[in-house]
């Protein structure tokens, strides 16, 4: 692994930085892909048989991400403020599989969720933004926002899943460029307002008052959690 990471001060309250990282993660085996295959061939399950193989192990995954950011102070120093763009690739991203939706697959479709697969191509950007504002002596606000959107470039042994919105019956369907790799909302939004103040023998009372918003995620099938707008 390595990084590089460049610091420029506009003054003392402004500072700028560019920062590449580069990172990786080992592969291994999948113990349970044996047993599978193993289960395959008793019930004499050919598309268990013939995509076993494709995941007895997993790729090494590598990243590289790029930041662009700023952060500082501003008004006297009762505003706080930090904000990045980051832009990261990864080759052979590891993932757990999905649930399967072919029902030949589907026989032991809960043990596919313990297995490993790689994604060949992964791209992840984003903002992010976060804020606070001490009001007074006792008051502080905080504003936090993230953007973030996860893509597969590339995916070959993928299976057909209901998570990906894909038909049943077949057992691999190749991602398409520009696919979700999750359904996690985009953007992320919260903001809190705090009030502290200090009490006789050591005491201090505080209080908080939050509100989060999150998109509507644009994901299918793997959990309704996230179907809605959150406010």
């Amino acid at each position: 692994s390595w990084s590089i990471k460049l610091n420029h001060y506009f003054n003392d309250n402004t500072t700028a930085y560019l920062a590449i990282d580069n990172a990786y993660r080992e592969g291994g085996l999948n113990p349970y892909m044996p047993a599978i295959l193993s289960i395959g061939q008793v019930l004499g399950a050919d598309q268990i048989i013939d995509t076993a193989p494709l995941f007895f192990e997993t790729d090494e995954e590598v990243s590289t991400a790029y930041e662009i950011g700023i952060k500082g102070t501003l008004l006297d120093k009762r505003f706080r403020y930090s904000a990045d763009i980051f832009y990261q690739e990864y080759e052979d991203h590891i993932t757990m599989l999905p649930l399967p939706n072919s029902p030949e697959l589907d026989i032991i479709g809960a043990l596919y969720t313990l297995v490993n697969g790689n994604v060949e191509e992964v791209v992840t950007k984003g903002v992010e933004l976060d804020t606070t504002y001490l009001i007074s002596d006792h008051w502080t606000v905080d504003f936090r926002l993230a953007y973030s959107d996860a893509t597969i470039e590339e995916w070959n042994d993928k299976f057909c899943s209901d998570k990906f919105g894909d038909p049943a019956g077949e057992a691999i369907c190749p991602a398409d460029s520009g696919q979700d790799l999750t359904n996690l909302p985009k953007f992320n939004t919260n903001m809190q307002l705090n009030y502290a103040r200090p009490l006789e023998n050591g005491w201090l009372f505080f209080s908080n008052l939050s509100w989060t918003w999150r998109s509507e995620s644009d994901g299918e099938g793997v959990t309704d959690k996230y179907n809605d707008q959150l406010n």
